[in-house]
């Protein structure tokens, strides 16, 4: 496995761990954020905006694209904060860690490694350093190649005399439609396509307890597993898993549990990548075949 520092699309400070299958390019003239991840054979599948790679500073907030690291509850004023500043990175054999300035009294720090099997580890922290305890929850963010598909598996079917209480729960938006084209309800999974040609933005949350989510696209596979706590409380009505798309992008996003940090306390939340083989006929294909978190 090698890390390198190299220019990015007109960034003079970002890094490239590859180890000769796949490849991940994180930036540190701005973010944190990660930039590329693809097989060595294909293209990125994360969304790359073009009239944003390069910039830095000011305070406009930026899509960039990638991969970034928000905080929950969703207040634009907090959670939006531009990440257009370098960030402080410390170089160690197979990891980096990133640490941008302080937002908002609110530090964070994502850790990122390429692991042996070719899967990226995410370690994404939150430290409160004001005077006064919050509550919280870590968010992750990933902005997806236009033209996929994402999964979202939904908990193993049982029969009514077999179970009497409900097992999820659906958080909708003022803005979401559920008769909306981009969506496929299934009895093990939604699905959810990116359609460049419906602009308008459509929202859900999910409390998905299998610990996975997915997205078909025809430059692979992408898979992100993160733990789920089912005693916890999560932020928008009880949403571990969360999927916004409108016309120029798909993302998907896990959140940890909503938790109370007194000051100097910290929180984490984990993902886990991975990029296999394109997939075709996902509709089809049976979810027990899929990645859960035992088998990737």
């Amino acid at each position: 496995m090698k890390i390198e520092q190299i220019t990015y699309h007109g960034w003079e400070h970002c890094y490239r761990l590859t180890d000769g299958r796949v490849e991940l390019i994180v930036v540190a003239d701005i973010g944190p954020r990660i930039i590329s991840f693809r097989r060595l054979d294909s293209a990125n599948i994360l969304k790359e905006f073009p009239n944003a790679l390069g910039l830095t500073g000011g305070n406009q907030w930026r899509i960039y694209g990638g991969h970034r690291f928000w905080h929950a509850p969703e207040y634009p004023q907090r959670s939006h904060y531009p990440d257009n500043a370098p960030v402080q990175v410390d170089h160690k054999k197979r990891t980096l860690v990133l640490k941008p300035p302080l937002q908002d009294n609110i530090q964070k720090e994502l850790e990122i490694s390429l692991n042996s099997d070719s899967s990226v580890g995410l370690k994404h922290t939150l430290i409160n350093q004001t005077v006064w305890d919050i509550e919280i929850a870590p968010w992750a963010l990933t902005v997806m190649a236009n033209d996929g598909t994402a999964i979202i598996p939904l908990p193993d079917a049982l029969s009514h005399t077999e179970c009497v209480t409900p097992v999820n729960s659906l958080s909708l938006w003022s803005y979401t439609n559920l008769a909306d084209p981009r969506w496929t309800w299934q009895p093990d999974r939604i699905l959810v396509k990116q359609d460049p040609a419906l602009l308008h933005p459509q929202k859900i949350g999910v409390r998905v307890t299998k610990g996975w989510l997915g997205y078909v696209h025809p430059t692979g596979f992408f898979v992100k597993t993160f733990e789920y706590h089912p005693c916890a409380t999560y932020p928008d009505f009880g949403a571990s898993v969360e999927i916004f798309v409108d016309g120029n992008i798909l993302e998907l996003e896990t959140l940890g549990p909503l938790v109370r940090l007194a000051p100097g306390e910290s929180t984490i939340h984990t993902e886990r990548w991975m990029l296999h083989e394109p997939l075709s006929d996902i509709d089809k294909i049976p979810m027990e075949t899929l990645p859960s978190l035992d088998k990737v």
